[in-house]
């Protein structure tokens, strides 16, 4: 079901537990360079969430894109995901319309695995 296939980005909550809850950066509004959409970015460089960029159409309730990197590193792999959200307006809410994960994952003495997938959600 749609919650195991959304499963990786539910670990976008991890910035709202306490102890990560003042260690990002926020910049809002930002215009950004390739459209019309103005970004509320969070940046950190002691979350695993390091980046997350919220797109947005005039103001925050128009949501477009949500963007973010995780990245976690220890002694038994590193692993690194950039996750997408897209979302068209619908009855004046944002609709899930296209979702997109693509990384790697490293474990010591073994190949680097990567991934991507993209998914289209017809409504």
């Amino acid at each position: 079901g749609w919650g195991e296939e959304l499963w990786a980005f539910r670990q976008l909550e991890l910035m709202n537990k306490p102890a990560y809850r003042n260690v990002y950066k926020v910049d809002d509004p930002l215009k950004d360079s390739r459209s019309n959409l103005r970004i509320r970015s969070y940046q950190s460089s002691s979350s695993p969430i390091s980046v997350v960029r919220f797109y947005y159409q005039e103001n925050f309730s128009r949501l477009r894109k949500i963007e973010a990197l995780l990245t976690e590193s220890n002694i038994l792999y590193q692993t690194h995901r950039e996750l997408t959200l897209e979302f068209e307006e619908e009855d004046n809410k944002p609709i899930l319309s296209r979702y997109s994960l693509s990384g790697f994952q490293k474990i010591p003495f073994t190949d680097t695995v990567r991934f991507s997938m993209t998914a289209q959600i017809e409504w």
